[in-house]
């Protein structure tokens, strides 16, 4: 009799730490499981920034969300161009440079002060002076000459306006619907441009002798030396 108690127990000795190691495996399994999730926001709060939507998969182009007249411009022509076999590379171009524009206000209006939506952005000879995320480093560093900036948007401004009346032609447009897109991407255009102007040049105001950028005076020396840019984390001397 005893010694069949004494296996009752055993038995349900080892079944308690059976239920025990089990309940402490998913516990661990649950914790890890929670780190990962927690893990995940905290990457994607660091590539979200200060300003507007995650910097990549935030629609198409990449940072669509803060140019909304740059989405009706691509929303025109989605599904029409079947007439002419450029049509649909002349469209993939037109939205790299929407998505340099929106990236470009991004990174601007961003107060972190870093290069991270424009990095990811290629270079194109077809309308680009040099890759977008160098003009974004000069301009956060104020020492982008202003004919330099004016360039730089020419290209974009004319590449895309020639992209424009081709995809309209190939897209069978309408007369309104060609002013409707024309009026959007001017709008798009003109308002990361201003944005570039107010953030990006500096003037002087002689009569103080400080620095003036964006409209805001800033104390001190009027020139400036080498200065930090982080591209992504990682800090570059320009």
């Amino acid at each position: 009799m005893a010694g069949l108690i004494g296996d009752i127990f055993n038995y349900i000795l080892i079944a308690a730490i059976v239920v025990g190691i089990v309940y402490l495996f998913m516990n661990v399994k649950r914790m890890a499981e929670g780190f990962e999730d927690k893990k995940e926001e905290f990457e994607d709060e660091k590539k979200e920034g200060f300003f507007g939507g995650v910097v990549r998969g935030s629609g198409h182009p990449d940072c669509l969300r803060t140019l909304d007249s740059a989405a009706r411009v691509l929303a025109a022509f989605q599904g029409k161009m079947s007439s002419v076999e450029e049509g649909a590379e002349d469209f993939s171009e037109l939205q790299i440079i929407l998505s340099k524009l929106a990236c470009l206000k991004k990174d601007l209006m961003s107060p972190s002060g870093i290069v991270e939506a424009t990095r990811y952005q290629p270079y194109a000879t077809a309308h680009d002076i040099e890759p977008v995320a160098e003009i974004t480093a000069t301009c956060l560093n104020n020492t982008i000459p202003s004919r330099d900036l004016d360039i730089a948007f020419g290209k974009w401004r004319d590449r895309g306006n020639q992209l424009i009346r081709r995809l309209c032609t190939a897209s069978g447009l309408k007369e309104a619907e060609v002013r409707s897109v024309e009026a959007n991407f001017k709008s798009a255009w003109e308002d990361v441009y201003q944005v570039a102007k107010g953030r990006c040049l500096q003037t002087v105001d002689e009569g103080k002798g400080i620095a003036l950028v964006g409209g805001v005076s800033e104390p001190g020396s009027v020139e400036y030396g080498p200065a930090n840019v982080y591209y992504g984390g990682w800090m570059g001397q320009i």
